[in-house]
C-alpha cells in the first residue's frame, strides 16, 4: 500500500495532515504526535467553534481581531483536512481493507545459493545423539527413567494436608 499524505495544515506549533484516511496530528514542542480520526478532528472543530461563537468579534484591540481571524481560518482547515482524509477512505471500510490487500505487495524472497558465498558456512562440530529419541538436541533438564520409556509424569500431583485434629 502506498502512503497517500494529504496537504499539511498549521495552527500555532501544531501540523495536522490526511494520511491514509486519518488524521496524523504532530505537535513541534514536544516533536509528539497522535494519529485520528476524521470524526474526531470534526468534534474539534466544533468544539473551536462553539468557544469562537461565545467570543465577541468587534473588539477595538487588533490582536483580538486577528486572533479570532486565525481561530476561524483554523477550524475551516480541520474540516478541509477531515474532508481530504474521508476522501482517502476510512481504513476500517470492508472495500478499502480489500484494496489495500489486492495492492499491497508481496512477500519478498531471497535465493540463498551454497555456490554464491565461496568461503561458504562453517563446519560445525556434530552433536551427540540422544539415548533414546535419536536426536541431535538433548534436553536442559533429564527427565527420570522407568526401562526403556520416558516417563510421562513431569507435574507432581499437589500433596495433601495432614487431617490430624488436635483436642
Amino acid at each position: 500500500m502506498t502512503d497517500r499524505k494529504g496537504r499539511c495544515y498549521r495552527y500555532k506549533d501544531l501540523v495536522y495532515y490526511a494520511y491514509n484516511g486519518l488524521v496524523a496530528m504532530e505537535d513541534e514542542r514536544d516533536g509528539s504526535w497522535v494519529v485520528i480520526l476524521p470524526d474526531d478532528i470534526d468534534a474539534r472543530a466544533d468544539a473551536l467553534e462553539q468557544i469562537l461563537r461565545r467570543t465577541p468579534q468587534s473588539r477595538g484591540v487588533a490582536y483580538e481581531r486577528d486572533l479570532y481571524r486565525e481561530t476561524k481560518n483554523t477550524i475551516n482547515d480541520m474540516r478541509q483536512c477531515a474532508k481530504e482524509a474521508r476522501d482517502m477512505g476510512d481504513p476500517s471500510d470492508p472495500l478499502v481493507q480489500a484494496f489495500n490487500r489486492r495492492h499491497r505487495p508481496g512477500p519478498k524472497s531471497i535465493s540463498l545459493r551454497g555456490g554464491a558465498d565461496p568461503a561458504g558456512y562453517p563446519e560445525l562440530p556434530t552433536l551427540p545423539r540422544g539415548r533414546y529419541t535419536g536426536r541431535t538436541a538433548s534436553p536442559d533438564v533429564s527427565m527420570p527413567v522407568q526401562g526403556l520409556r520416558v516417563c510421562n509424569r513431569i507435574r507432581k500431583p499437589p500433596r495433601r494436608r495432614s487431617q490430624l485434629i488436635l483436642p
